[in-house]
């Protein structure tokens, strides 16, 4: 179930990253970090995006702007823009979905569906989209636990961890970031089940 709410215009959103947002016919969503941190009025530093556009078209829709492109993760749909101007980064993602995982990293398929791409993210508070009014998207209860400084998994804990195991980590990372509240039962006994997993990151 989607539950969307309308807050101010977010601050960071400038003239030039309006105009590039018109360019993808506005189809182009503020993702993960940059929306908590903006909810929870916490400093931004890096700002990424989502889109059900394919990197191809993008790069297409963007070529008459100052913006240079690099493919930085393009197997995965994700690009880096270099805003000419100010030097300003921003990384956009077009929405995706598993095809296979093997614990660390995912074969994925681009897709159209914004509810499909929050559903593949790890933790709640990292699955919230926006649009450039202020507009909220939220899929997996990530706005209720932000307010309520939880730490979760999306879905089934034990599947995300399998999926790839720095979660793990990423968990306690967040949680010790972001949590007053006792850890979630779930995700903690997702964790000691699979802890073995972590001897597969990398140094």
């Amino acid at each position: 179930m989607i539950c969307t709410m309308k807050q101010a215009e977010p601050y960071f959103v400038n003239k030039q990253l309006k105009k590039f947002i018109k360019k993808l016919d506005g189809k182009a969503f503020f993702v993960g970090g940059c929306v908590r941190d903006f909810l929870i009025h916490r400093g931004i530093s890096d700002i990424d995006m989502a889109t059900p556009f394919t990197p191809k078209v993008v790069r297409k829709k963007l070529t008459d702007l100052p913006i240079t492109v690099i493919p930085t993760g393009i197997l995965h749909g994700t690009l880096t823009l270099i805003f000419r101007k100010d030097k300003q980064e921003v990384q956009i993602t077009s929405f995706r979905k598993d095809v296979k995982t093997d614990g660390r990293h995912a074969l994925v398929e681009f897709g159209k569906s914004m509810e499909e791409d929050a559903k593949r993210r790890d933790l709640t508070i990292n699955a919230l989209y926006m649009d450039k009014d202020g507009q909220i998207f939220d899929f997996v209860g990530g706005l209720k636990d932000l307010k309520h400084k939880r730490i979760r998994f999306i879905g089934n804990p034990d599947q995300r961890i399998k999926e790839d195991c720095l979660r793990i980590l990423r968990f306690f990372r967040f949680y010790g970031l972001f949590s007053k509240a006792v850890p979630d039962k779930a995700a903690l006994t997702a964790c000691r089940k699979n802890k073995q997993l972590i001897a597969n990151i990398s140094r």
